[in-house]
């Protein structure tokens, strides 16, 4: 191709320098010449377009290396969306996955919901029922008093060696002669028996509990108990031990209050409450 252009310059170098020379032919001549013209003209319009493509060319190889580095890039984005779609399938599937552990979720929320509102209901039910059952309990702890309010407890009252002897005769000599009811063989009981088993190695005699007939009898014999005081004697009311260890605990309070000289006393029918001046004493 630059050869072709190196000729066709040449050519066209000569024709002006012999321009001057084919005016002064005869028309014949000139009209020969129009014709060569012509087809210089041809030579000329190739001339221009060869130098056209010769500055096309490099252009062209500069559009076709941005085309391939395009191409490229297109193929690196293609890549790219492929994988960004693939992370988009896989976030999708995590969504769905959640949605649905979160429904499941849910419905076990709910569930556990109504487990715990039927246990809270359950719970006071059953707190009420342990207030139920606290109140019977008491109730039947004062019935336990009223069904002992003839019987009274003697303490330290010597047994034979052989624990064979009359219990009750055993506590008429004692009315007689430690608190000084001379008529005590008048005295008539349902009951009196000693608590638990005879043993010789034990340290104290064994209690004596006696039901009288006549609750008058009981009164007598518990107004008479004062004697007793500094003697290794006792006697007291027979209590459940329940409410016996109620009493221990309120003990030292009593005392305190009656040192102090207040009015101190245990009501007889809750004999677990202590009264002081009037007026429940709470711990």
């Amino acid at each position: 191709m630059a050869d072709l252009s190196q000729k066709l310059k040449r050519k066209s170098r000569k024709s002006s320098s012999t321009s001057s020379e084919e005016d002064n032919r005869p028309s014949e001549d000139k009209r020969s010449k129009f014709d060569l013209s012509e087809e210089d003209c041809g030579i000329d319009e190739v001339h221009s377009i060869l130098e056209m493509a010769e500055d096309v060319l490099p252009k062209l190889e500069i559009v076709l290396k941005k085309l391939e580095a395009m191409e490229t890039k297109l193929d690196n984005l293609e890549g790219y969306v492929k994988n960004v779609d693939a992370k988009v399938s896989a976030l999708t599937m995590k969504v769905e996955t959640l949605e649905v552990t979160t429904r499941n979720a849910m419905k076990s929320i709910e569930e556990l919901d109504r487990g715990l509102a039927f246990l809270n209901n359950e719970v006071e039910e059953l707190r009420k029922l342990e207030k139920d059952c606290t109140a019977l309990r008491q109730e039947v702890l004062y019935m336990g008093v009223y069904q002992r309010r003839e019987n009274l407890r003697f303490y330290g009252i010597e047994e034979d060696r052989e624990g064979a002897e009359d219990t009750r005769q055993v506590l008429i000599d004692f009315l007689q002669s430690e608190l000084g009811i001379e008529d005590a063989s008048d005295i008539e009981f349902q009951r009196v028996h000693t608590i638990g088993p005879f043993n010789q190695q034990a340290s104290k005699p064994r209690q004596i509990i006696a039901r009288f007939l006549r609750y008058p009898d009981r009164e007598r014999v518990m107004s008479n108990a004062r004697i007793l005081k500094g003697k290794h004697f006792g006697i007291s009311a027979d209590l459940p031990k329940e409410i016996v260890d109620r009493r221990k605990k309120l003990l030292p309070k009593f005392f305190a209050a009656k040192k102090a000289g207040k009015a101190a006393y245990f009501r007889r029918a809750e004999p677990d409450k202590l009264f002081i001046d009037g007026r429940l004493f709470s711990t």
